[in-house]
């Protein structure tokens, strides 16, 4: 059970809570957290305002309808996040070749105020995965 504060975060920064996304990111990575469920999303959250207010969401809102590479999204990490971020970024992309996800690495122990780039940089570097793929906005495919 979510507090209402923190389903109301959540309602604005995860489209997927429609299809419980939350249960989900909960059962497989928040159980393992040694936290509670109000204080991993807390966290998640925190980290997710940092990647909003970056390059990277900026590259994906003016790129909306169109193809990303994936060296221009290592680089938009990089750019914001510290020198080698990028390689810590995979791109998944769906059968319709549509960016599905960004699975990012992080490396540490998640607390209150954490640096978004030094979690990044800290975890192993990771195969690029599809080297670029379409960009459609939030509940829509092109």
């Amino acid at each position: 059970d979510l507090d209402g504060t923190t389903r109301e975060g959540l309602g604005q920064r995860m489209p997927g809570m429609l299809s419980h996304l939350d249960r989900h990111q909960w059962t497989k990575h928040g159980t393992c957290s040694g936290t509670d469920v109000a204080t991993y999303f807390g966290h998640a959250m925190a980290l997710l305002d940092q990647l909003n207010g970056s390059a990277v969401r900026e590259l994906f809102e003016s790129n909306i309808g169109r193809r990303l590479r994936a060296i221009q999204v290592r680089h938009a990490f990089d750019r914001d996040f510290g020198a080698g971020a990028g390689e810590r970024v995979r791109l998944v992309c769906d059968d319709q070749g549509l960016i599905a996800e960004l699975r990012i690495g992080l490396k540490g122990a998640i607390g209150p105020g954490d640096a978004l780039g030094e979690l990044i940089r800290a975890a192993p570097a990771r195969s690029v995965g599809c080297r670029g793929g379409w960009v459609d906005a939030v509940g829509r495919a092109r």
